[in-house]
């Protein structure tokens, strides 16, 4: 396989993983609120047994580790995804492949060690402090998580304009050869 169909192929993966999970850290809040509307009435029991705020609480703080975890671990698998792009372009490098590679594992770097970090700090603040403090907590944290969202959607722009120019212009030209007209039936 081309290396360079073979960078394509991982940056539709990454795409492919990144839309993935924005919509899984969506539904795993929005399935907290599900649960909390169950009309099971074994549901409906145990979720009673708790203080009204409580089961909520606890519901959401679930939701919020389940995408803290899969989170990280989703940039860890970008970093390995992005190395092997980043590979990939520089066996034929060409100065602009190489650079929005390039730019895209910075990106993913920033996010794992310098972004997430203080979202999740921020986010586990607002989820056990007071009031007062789980307001700037969450101030904090939503600064963050817009700082984050900027450099998904940068990211995305980068892969789906990486992925054209991998795809749609690293094509040969093709030469227009001419037709020679058959003089004899028996040459085909």
């Amino acid at each position: 396989m081309h290396t360079r169909r073979l960078a394509a192929l991982l940056l539709g993966a990454w795409l492919a993983g990144s839309v993935f999970m924005a919509v899984s850290a969506v539904g795993s809040f929005r399935a907290a609120n599900r649960v909390l509307g169950y009309q099971d009435p074994a549901v409906r029991k145990r979720l009673e047994s708790l203080p009204a705020d409580s089961a909520r609480w606890l519901l959401r703080f679930s939701a919020a580790e389940f995408n803290r975890a899969h989170f990280s671990g989703w940039e860890l698998a970008q970093l390995g995804v992005g190395a092997g792009v980043l590979l990939c372009v520089a066996f034929k490098p060409k100065r602009v492949s190489l650079t929005l590679a390039a730019l895209l594992l910075a990106l993913v770097a920033a996010q794992h060690w310098f972004i997430t970090p203080r979202i999740e700090r921020a986010g586990r603040a607002a989820d056990f402090s007071a009031e007062d403090a789980a307001i700037l907590s969450r101030a904090e944290m939503g600064r963050y998580h817009n700082a984050y969202s900027a450099i998904e959607a940068v990211k995305l722009a980068i892969m789906v304009g990486l992925s054209a120019k991998l795809l749609l212009y690293g094509l040969p030209r093709r030469t227009r050869k001419q037709v020679h007209a058959v003089h004899h039936a028996d040459h085909g």
